[in-house]
């Protein structure tokens, strides 16, 4: 019995492409090649290389790790009001650590005071 090979790329491709609402002729054309070697990536007869998976980026607007992995896979990114409240705290954590370096200074400006008095 034959094994079924995984077909994630294929699959994500696909996926996006109908998502778009593209035939695979216009698929090939944006990435001049012909229609039989656009549907061997979609059936994973073709495996793609990084110039095509970069160039199937640009064309579906994605992320490169959209194409690759299955959806479920994916770790959603922090998006809107979150990404925010995140810069706010890492901006809050720099400000902390600022302060704690000129503390630092301070204390070890102290310290050699006190060591050349001895």
């Amino acid at each position: 019995m034959r094994r079924k090979m995984d077909n994630t790329v294929g699959d994500n491709v696909k996926r996006l492409r109908i998502r778009n609402g593209w035939i695979q002729a216009e698929m090939a054309t944006k990435l001049k090649i012909s229609i039989p070697a656009y549907s061997k990536i979609e059936t994973g007869l073709t495996e793609i290389n990084i110039a095509r998976l970069h160039r199937l980026s640009d064309i579906f607007n994605v992320g490169p790790s959209e194409i690759l992995f299955r959806p479920e896979e994916l770790v959603k990114q922090p998006l809107g009001i979150e990404a925010e409240e995140l810069k706010t705290k890492i901006s809050g954590r720099d400000t902390e650590i600022v302060e704690l370096q000129r503390k630092l200074i301070s204390l070890y400006e102290i310290v050699l005071g006190m060591i050349k008095k001895i």
